[in-house]
């Protein structure tokens, strides 16, 4: 096909928002994630779940008490939930751990939001994810790193392109 001119629909989702990623669910939703300023001002990750017409669902933010950018999200292969990506710099709030400047936050939650399980990974510097994709065994995050210990178990000097997969169960 072509692209056409006409806007088929145009869905306000947040102000003052960066986008990261969206997908569309085996039940022919929408999921969203992307960083959005939170009711105290502080920018957190968040997550959109619209319905087959766009209408909102649910919406979560999920993060740290610093800020946190939303940037990848994949349904789950059992189709119970979805695994999310972002950029935490603290451990507070959903965020249990942190092993450096920023780390690549790894959440699974469940199809109504819910915060299932979390883990960061990281080295002794910043991480920065870009992208999740899945397998039917595992996921791969890519990833920018400055660190070299922790999770990154090789690097060059200066900023690294940092691939690491992690089981899909």
């Amino acid at each position: 096909g072509q692209i056409n001119d006409d806007i088929i629909s145009n869905i306000p989702i947040a102000s003052n928002a960066y986008f990261g990623d969206i997908i569309v669910t085996s039940d022919n939703h929408f999921v969203l994630i992307y960083t959005a300023y939170n009711d105290v001002n502080d920018r957190d990750l968040f997550v959109t779940k619209l319905d087959q017409n766009k209408k909102e669902l649910w919406t979560k933010n999920y993060g740290s008490n610093n800020t946190d950018l939303g940037f990848g999200v994949v349904e789950k292969n059992d189709k119970t939930g979805f695994i999310i990506i972002g950029r935490v710099q603290e451990a507070s709030k959903n965020v249990s751990q942190i092993k450096g400047q920023s780390d690549v936050w790894v959440a699974e939650i469940n199809n109504d939001g819910v915060l299932i399980k979390e883990r960061t990974f990281g080295g002794s510097n910043a991480e920065w994810p870009t992208k999740i994709i899945k397998t039917n065994e595992t996921y791969t995050v890519l990833a920018k790193s400055d660190s070299y210990g922790g999770d990154v178990t090789a690097t060059y000097d200066g900023t690294n392109i940092w691939i690491f997969e992690i089981d899909a169960n």
